[in-house]
């Protein structure tokens, strides 16, 4: 043993294997008895500690699974099982409201399976969990959780924990293929909820209902629906106190403003979301400032409003936002001829994201940086991109299957495929064509307009390239227009 603090009374193995033969030495008894002990030293002396839930809910986990290894299924096991479970609760739900997705759902996955099958904690913490799943890619077991949730919680008679799981069921649809017909329906019922949680003044559930109404609406291409609804799920969430879901709308609302609001309303969205005074409504009031002024070709006011957004993240750690507002900026950027930047947001973003798991950013993130490189001359990376998210994306919503032909389109012509390029801008248009994202229209034409250059008619190209320019002076994007020569 060597003193590790002799003054606290801590001391430490001299190597990891002395550790181990002194472990393995023990009765499963006696090393459940002194897990406890353990946990109970801890939870008095290391309370400053930020993760001493958590850490005090492992040594609980492990002193639980060495009873059951001796048959000890009583009422101790019981209670240790319960206390470590809360413990997970605590320390997954601080997790989730910093958006990590990965350590979120392996926290709250624990106490699930520790609390009480019907104990409100455990109803509580479902939605969340299935959230986390879903946003991680576990859809298959989302699903599957948040089901049986449904029931568990109609049969404890809560019909509140019920109806939020059943959200987040609804919310899950998106990840899971559906046709723009199978969503209709889960719309429908999220509205329901909505408005059966607007009647009980449950600002939570509101958050959460409008969040997957968001999403539902933003997968079939309802842009200015989905913007509507995710302005309303960052009200409530800030309301009751939710940081996760305040976060998930506010990246929302940027990002789909970006495509499917037009630039002269941000200005007044924008002071609406800087009256709330709150961090995470701040930093979205600048960044649509910051993006309306970088569509109009206003440099001195993106530089300021930029600066405002990232002073407003680094003072309050918002990175999340950082990544999911970077987005909705580098769509614009590449838009006004600025793709470098665009690409240094987006690589910024991708390594972010990456480490917190969530796919489903993670193939928006890919689907712009292809875009990005592309339009900066540098063929041969943009064709292995290209490749690369063709064979990896997994989203199916609208704006992603429009972007997939717009790449394919791209990468055919670069290998000198003239027909099957304008086979895939054209799917491209026939796929936006229900779609109030004026961007995506006008990037449709766009690319439209290159393959008829590519075929020698001028004429054609020079109408489609007119159209694109009519979609994106309606949209008020007019740094764009001018670098088309509108």
């Amino acid at each position: 043993m060597q003193p590790e603090d002799e003054a606290a009374g801590r001391w430490r193995f001299a190597h990891a294997l002395v550790l181990e033969a002194a472990y393995r030495g023990l009765s499963k008894e006696l090393r459940a008895d002194l897990h406890v002990r353990l946990a109970d030293w801890m939870i008095e002396e290391d309370t400053d500690q930020a993760d001493v839930d958590e850490s005090v809910a492992r040594h609980l986990e492990r002193a639980l699974h060495l009873r059951e290894e001796l048959g000890l299924r009583d009422e101790r096991s019981a209670a240790i099982s319960e206390r470590a479970g809360e413990l997970f609760a605590t320390a997954g739900s601080r997790a989730f409201a910093s958006v990590d997705y990965i350590t979120s759902g392996d926290l709250l996955g624990r106490a699930a399976a520790l609390l009480p099958e019907r104990s409100p904690r455990r109803l509580d913490l479902i939605p969340n969990l299935g959230a986390a799943l879903a946003d991680s890619g576990r859809t298959e077991e989302a699903e599957a959780l948040l089901s049986d949730a449904v029931e568990q919680a109609r049969a404890a008679g809560s019909e509140r924990d019920a109806l939020r799981a059943a959200v987040q069921r609804l919310s899950n649809r998106v990840y899971r293929s559906p046709t723009d017909a199978e969503i209709e329906s889960p719309v429908v019922e999220a509205r329901a909820a909505a408005d059966v949680f607007e009647a009980l003044d449950d600002d939570v559930g509101l958050a959460e209902a409008s969040l997957a109404i968001s999403y539902l609406e933003s997968f079939r291409g309802q842009g200015a629906e989905a913007h509507a609804w995710a302005l309303k799920a960052l009200r409530h969430a800030l309301a009751a106190g939710r940081p996760r879901e305040a976060t998930q709308a506010a990246g929302d609302v940027v990002e789909i403003a970006s495509t499917s609001i037009p630039f002269d309303r941000f200005g007044a969205i924008a002071r609406e979301l800087l009256s709330l005074n709150e961090p995470i409504s701040v930093s979205c009031g600048h960044a649509l400032m910051a993006v309306a002024a970088l569509a109009a070709g206003d440099d001195a006011g993106f530089q300021e409003h930029e600066g405002r957004w990232r002073g407003v993240l680094d003072r309050h750690g918002l990175a999340w936002l950082a990544a999911i507002h970077g987005l909705g900026i580098a769509h614009v950027e590449i838009s006004v001829g600025r793709a470098e930047g665009a690409e240094r947001r987006l690589r910024e973003a991708r390594e972010f994201l990456g480490g917190l798991g969530n796919v489903w950013w993670i193939d928006l993130v890919d689907g712009s940086l292809c875009d990005a490189v592309g339009a900066q001359d540098r063929p041969r990376e943009f064709l292995r991109l290209a490749d690369a998210f063709a064979t990896s994306v997994q989203m199916t919503d609208r704006a992603t299957l429009v972007r997939r032909q717009l790449l394919l389109a791209r990468s055919h012509l670069l290998r000198g495929s003239v027909p099957e390029a304008e086979a895939a801008a054209r799917h491209a248009l026939k796929l936006v064509e229900p779609s109030d994202a004026l961007p995506e229209h006008a990037n449709a034409l766009l690319m439209l307009a290159e393959v008829l250059d590519a075929r020698g008619l001028e004429d054609d190209a020079a109408a489609a390239r007119s159209e694109a320019i009519a979609k994106l002076r309606a949209k008020g994007n007019l740094a764009a227009v001018a670098r088309l020569g509108g």
